[in-house]
């Protein structure tokens, strides 16, 4: 059986703090590879795509779109 990898909101620079998740690229249930754009988010600085670190199929989407998050929320998971 395969564990399951959180999905979080990386830092992408020194004072990020959050954003707006924008939008999902990806769905439930699509496999996805590393390097993957998997979602986006927006904070004060502009628009990010955020690539997929690891492998796997989308098990679950925690946080829809136009919501707010925090750095290293967990926004997803990964099987």
């Amino acid at each position: 059986m395969w564990d399951n990898v959180d999905i979080i909101v990386p830092k992408l620079y020194e004072d990020m703090q959050g954003g707006v998740l924008v939008e999902w690229f990806k769905e439930v249930g699509d496999e996805i590879e590393s390097g993957d754009e998997i979602f986006s988010i927006e904070t004060e600085k502009t628009v990010f795509e955020i690539e997929a670190e690891d492998d796997g199929k989308i098990t679950a989407i925690l946080v829809g779109g136009g919501n707010k998050v925090k750095t290293l929320d967990v926004v997803g998971t990964l099987e």
